[in-house]
């Protein structure tokens, strides 16, 4: 057991570099992981990274500089986690 379990993280700019290390380490602890990227390929790697070592991920390309971009993340992270307890912006 983590000490995240059960714990909702969204991750900007998570697609490469200290994004993605703070979507590594947050998995690690047992938070499922949002991984929100400009470039959705590179968001799914991530994700794809992530579910291989057991943790739940889902990835996104939404853009949180507009209104209706930080509405779809938030949705989505409901949806899949329930709520938002961690934001790594």
């Amino acid at each position: 057991m983590g000490v995240l379990d059960g714990k909702a993280a969204v991750v900007t700019g998570a697609g490469r570099g200290i994004g993605r290390g703070h979507c590594v380490h947050l998995a690690q602890a047992g938070a499922g992981v949002v991984v929100n990227d400009i470039d959705h390929a590179e968001a799914e790697k991530v994700v794809s990274e992530l579910k291989g070592g057991g943790a739940r991920a889902v990835a996104i390309a939404a853009d949180i500089g507009s209104r209706a971009g930080a509405e779809e993340l938030i949705e989505l992270c409901c949806k899949e986690f329930g709520a938002i307890d961690i934001i790594v912006n």
